[in-house]
């Protein structure tokens, strides 16, 4: 085996510019990675969509949380360029997560989510509540001793139960998960919906973590929920994972296999040594190729 090879972040100016595979390497960290450069709460309420330097993408699930993100993005910009060790992304595009992210995986969403159905305004300004309802929301404000902020909480509460009132009437109904008030026949929220996706893509990559040769029919065996695309997703993520470890200069054969086999579908015993290597190095640059040795 060659010699520990250079760090990624002290290439990655040139690999961007290089247009070879190992340059979407490069860029699939920053999916990985997404939580720990931006940190849990804003990754759990964003989709990093694309990567294009000097452009990233970002969807963020609600309204407020694309407010947020406008607000933030020179900072997010900057954790970003410091993840990669160098000015790499100059421009953040933001976007509504359903009008972007579902749209390019519509697969996923004929899977998951189904029709969505447009936005529809609700007006319930002509709703009238039933005594049981004012009486509740009375003695829910009564221990508020500032006049002044119970009856905004008091007016707060009646324009909310009028509009739950309406919603129940037009079909909506709550998330399962987080209570969020959604329509159509979905019973989960696009956030929620995202979330199980994830959780889903890492039970598999699991999978190919300890079995990398495992193919869909055998993955379905064990998660029958299991369809092309997440066994796609899961194993292009992996492949990167393991690609970039060989870009890194990993000198553990385990890892190479890993690559060979996630690649081929083949099993460890099917794998010659001379194979790993030269079917690895196709995804290195010519100066950071390996040479054959028995391991």
């Amino acid at each position: 085996m060659t010699e520990r090879m250079t760090p990624l972040e002290a290439c990655l100016g040139g690999a961007l510019k290089a247009g070879k595979l190992w340059q979407h390497m490069a860029i699939m960290r920053l999916f990985e990675a997404w939580p720990t450069v931006v940190g849990r709460r804003i990754a759990d309420n964003t989709k990093l969509l694309k990567v294009e330097p000097p452009v990233v993408r970002v969807a963020a699930f609600t309204s407020p949380w694309l407010q947020q993100l406008q607000m933030r993005k020179p900072q997010l910009l900057k954790k970003i360029n410091d993840y990669y060790g160098g000015l790499v992304i100059t421009e953040m595009e933001l976007v509504m997560y359903r009008h972007s992210f579902v749209k390019e995986e519509e697969d996923a969403k004929k899977e998951l989510l189904g029709d969505i159905p447009k936005r529809v305004k609700i007006d319930a300004s002509k709703t009238v509540l039933s005594e049981a309802e004012v009486e509740d929301i009375e003695q829910s404000v009564a221990v508020i001793d500032d006049p002044a902020l119970a009856a905004t909480i008091r007016k707060v509460r009646i324009n909310q139960a009028k509009k739950e009132r309406v919603m129940a009437a037009k079909g909506y109904h709550r998330c399962r998960h987080c209570g969020l008030w959604i329509e159509g026949e979905r019973p989960l929220c696009m956030t929620c919906l995202y979330k199980v996706r994830r959780s889903r893509v890492i039970a598999v990559k699991e999978v190919l973590r300890n079995y990398p040769f495992a193919k869909l029919d055998e993955v379905r065996r064990m998660y029958g929920w299991c369809n092309q695309d997440l066994y796609g997703e899961a194993k292009r993520e992996s492949i990167y994972l393991y690609l970039r470890k060989s870009y890194e200069g990993t000198k553990s054969w385990a890892d190479l296999y890993t690559a060979a086999m996630l690649i081929t579908g083949k099993r460890r015993e099917e794998l010659t040594p001379e194979f790993v290597i030269n079917l690895t190095n196709k995804y290195l640059p010519d100066e950071k190729k390996r040479k054959v040795v028995t391991p």
